[in-house]
């Protein structure tokens, strides 16, 4: 398999979630998220670090998360920093979402939990 990663090795479950905002009929607009895709993930610690902002100190975690691709007919993967990851009950914030592992096999989600 590509770099390594086996089909073993996707062994997590994430949600991708995308926001839909609809008229709230008073001039705004409510937000809410949506499931896109339920998919097997391998889920990498890159780094954890803490900020402190506001006199209060916020921790801050940054992962990679490989899953199979899927993608459009322009070879972009269907996931993009407009959307979130959800794994274990916890919401990440997407920071990119890339080709990874050659001929378009995987896809690396950068993820981020913490204040963005």
């Amino acid at each position: 398999m590509a770099r390594g990663l086996r089909v073993t090795a996707l062994d997590q479950r994430v949600a991708i979630e995308r926001v839909s905002r609809m008229p709230d009929g008073m001039g705004g607009t409510t937000e809410s998220w949506a499931p896109i895709a339920k998919v097997w993930a391998q889920v990498v610690p890159v780094r954890g670090a803490e900020k402190r902002e506001a006199m209060r100190i916020s921790p801050e975690a940054r992962m990679k998360v490989r899953i199979h691709w899927q993608g459009d007919a322009a070879g972009q993967p269907f996931c993009t920093p407009a959307d979130r990851l959800v794994w274990r009950g916890r919401t990440y914030n997407i920071e990119s979402a890339v080709p990874w592992g050659g001929r378009e096999r995987f896809i690396e989600i950068g993820i981020s939990e913490g204040v963005s």
